[in-house]
Order: structure tokens, then sequence, then C-alpha cells
């Protein structure tokens, strides 16, 4: 029985040798030793080697003959990895084409076929194998792999385990706050934006992410959110997949809050205006509508550029231009942009009359905002004080400390200014 007869069997497959002598005894022997305890007509040898039998009819009457037993090698079926997916069920697909490589080992791809089978048998049998990917029935499951010589049809087989674990990643929950600039109630919520949060750290290569308006539509995949989603404020969930496998993915909610900005107010009866070359500034005093100081951080412009150091609701001004606050609430990130323009005068003296009513909104007050007064102190002709203030601006029109019109004529005034660092005398007088 050789190979070169084409009468040699697999070297999984034994051979059966049978001298047709049941009933006397027998001696059985691989290449000149006896086989231990093969004493009938039937032998059944799975190893190449030259077989003799002896039949024994009597003490002096035994006959033998050989016959040489080859066989066809037969594939190595190499130990083949456990095959893991990730599913958030029972049920996942597996890629069973994964182990030909470390099945075949340095075998020649093209020398040799792979299939794959539910059961041993099916896997001997070569019956019924399993299209991949495959979707599996237990966890784990047992697979069994069978590599086929396609010259020979000799085969061999191994097994290997496919199983299923629950998803290892996360999706973390944090709300995303988006800042109502027009007040309308309504914003873009960009929730692409938001992935790298509700990654917190993972590798946004191996996840999809995306968004939906119910738990029922992220456990589904339907009813995907727009990555620009309109929305006045509402729970949004999110589903987590790995790229690899559709069914290993995680869920979790989220809310989108919508958050005021910042309103900054300035005063409309204060006078905006610098001196030229002046070195006593004026204030700019920013008015919190929705804010207190502790709540926000503040950056001051001049003219679109960061002035330094400017933190504050009062800004020192020297120089004109267009001054602008912005402030940022710290918990939401919102921020308010207000601007005021001060402009610089073409001189800086003080007026000599003043004419309330005359010609209304024009020389109504006693104007000296650009002077940063300390007190004034302003005497009829009869030296009687008839009106006087503290860090005076232009408040002036005329008017005693009791608020009675004083007639018309010539009244002399005591001013400190800059601050306290200089003062004047002179006189102002009032037309009606």
């Amino acid at each position: 029985i050789t190979i070169e007869a084409g009468t040699a069997s697999c070297l999984n497959e034994p051979m059966v040798l049978d001298t047709h002598v049941p009933n006397f005894e027998h001696v059985w022997y691989k290449d000149g030793i006896a086989i231990d305890d093969e004493i009938s007509s039937i032998i059944s040898v799975t190893e190449p080697a030259v077989y003799t039998a002896q039949i024994i009819f009597s003490n002096t009457c035994i006959l033998s003959d050989e016959i040489t037993v080859e066989f066809l090698s037969v594939p190595v079926a190499n130990s083949a990895n456990d095959l893991l997916s990730c599913s958030t069920n029972d049920q996942a697909s597996f890629d069973l084409t994964e182990n030909n490589a470390d099945i075949l080992g340095t075998q020649n791809t093209s020398d040799f076929t792979i299939t794959y089978h539910a059961s041993q048998a099916n896997a001997i049998t070569g019956f019924e194998s399993l299209v991949t990917p495959y979707n599996n029935v237990s966890n784990p499951q047992t697979i069994y792999a069978r590599i086929e010589d396609n010259n020979s049809g000799c085969f061999a087989t191994t097994t290997f385990q496919i199983s299923i674990s629950a998803p290892t990643h996360t999706a973390t929950s944090v709300d995303l706050i988006g800042c109502d600039f027009d007040n309308y109630g309504v914003i873009d919520f960009n929730l692409e934006d938001h992935n790298a949060t509700v990654l917190n750290g993972q590798d946004a290569t191996q996840f999809n992410i995306s968004y939906y308006t119910s738990q029922a539509n992220a456990e589904s995949a339907s009813n995907t959110l727009p990555n620009s989603y309109q929305s006045s404020g509402e729970t949004v969930f999110v589903r987590v997949e790995s790229v690899e496998s559709e069914n290993c993915y995680v869920t979790n909610s989220f809310n989108l809050i919508i958050s005021d900005n910042p309103i900054t107010n300035f005063s409309t009866e204060v006078a905006y205006q610098v001196c030229p070359n002046t070195t006593n500034p004026i204030f700019i005093d920013a008015i919190p509508e929705n804010y207190t100081l502790p709540e926000v951080s503040i950056t001051w412009y001049r003219d679109g550029n960061v002035i330094d150091g400017a933190h504050d609701l009062s800004l020192p001004v020297l120089t004109s231009g267009l001054y602008e606050i912005e402030v940022m609430f710290n918990t939401t990130g919102c921020v308010g942009i207000s601007e005021q323009t001060v402009i610089e005068l073409d001189t800086c003296e003080f007026p000599e009359g003043i004419s309330p009513g005359v010609s209304p909104g024009l020389n109504d007050n006693f104007d000296l905002s650009a002077f940063n007064v300390t007190e004034l102190q302003i005497f009829n002709r009869n030296g009687t004080l008839v009106y006087s203030k503290k860090n005076y601006t232009n408040e002036w029109y005329g008017q005693t400390n009791s608020g009675k019109d004083l007639p018309v004529g010539t009244y002399f005034y005591s001013v400190v200014y800059e601050g306290g660092a200089k003062t004047k005398t002179s006189w102002v007088y009032i037309n009606r």
C-alpha cells in the first residue's frame, strides 16, 4: 500500500490489514518487532512500516507474509487564537478568517483550504462549513477548523473559542452649554465639538459617536441628530460605538443648557472726553447688569488691542479711542462685549459761562468733566457760597445747593482739580 501506487491513505486515517483467516492465532510484527496483544486476523495501523503477519495453524505449521504500508502526509493544523468580540448583547459578528494565518503557519496558502465548522464531526467530514462573518449561537462557543490539502484531500483539525465581552469604553456625561448671544432662547449647538468631552481621553479613531433625542433611538442607532442642532434646551443621548463592531457600544445622556451672556452698561451722564496730552486720566466705569465681579473674567481693549493688566470694572484712560470691555462668565464661558468711545477735545479750558435752557442741550451745564475735579465752590458777587460739590463733573446748571435757580449774573468759583494737584479761582456767567 504505497503512495506511488495511489493506494495510500492519509496519515490520520487508519489502514485495516486483514489476513482473512479468522479462526487461527496470529502474531503481528512492525518492522520486525512483535506488536503486543495483536493476535486476531485484523489489525488497524496508523504508522508507515513493514507489517508482518504470522498465522499459527499448529506448532509445526506456521505461515507468514509481509506488506509495506505508506501514508500520505497531512497538513499541520496550528493552534489558533481565541477570538473576542465586544457587544452589549449575547451575540456578535466574528470574522473567523482572522485565524487563517495562524492555522496555516509556514505552509503555503495556495496548497490548502481552511473551513470552519460548528462541530468536530462536521470538521472531519467537511460538512456544513460556517459562513464568515459568523454570529455566535452561544457564549462562549467552540469553533472547529479544518485545513485540507488541495492535492491529496488529507486534512487536520484544530479548535478555538469565540466569546463576547461587555464594552470597556465609556461615554462621559457632561452638560453642553451654549451662549444665547441674541437672546432668542434658541441656539445652534455643535454636537461634534462635544465628542472630545464625551470620550474623555479615549482614542477618537477607535469610536463612532452619534447623538439622539431618546434612549430608544440611541440603542437602535436611528434618527441621528445633525452635528449642528438647534435647541431651546433639552436632554440629549449619546452613543459611543466601537469602529470594529457596531454592537459594541455604550450610551449616556447629558443636557443642552442655554446660558445668558454678561451684560455691561456705561453711564449716559458722563462725558467720555480727554484733554490733549493730559496726564490726568478719566475713568470709564462699567456697570454690571447681570453679574458680580467674582463671577466673571474681564479683558479691556483699545481699538481692538488688549490692554495689559486691565481686569477691573473701572479703567483709567488718557487717550481717545474705542474702548471695549469683554466680560466672560467663569462657569459657562459665555462672553459679552460692550464698547464706549472716548474723544479728545481740541482744547481743555474752563467755561466762562453757561446758558441753561436757552438752547436746550447746548451749554446747559458748567462742564468740568475733563479736569478730574475733587471740589467745586461757587460764590455770588457778595462772596456768599451758593453751591458746592465734591468730586464734581458737570452737575451745576446755575442752581443753589437747595436747587433754586440763581439769577443772571457773574459768579465766582474756586476749584480743586487734577485729583487735588491743582487749584483755580475765576468767574463764570449765567445767562438765561
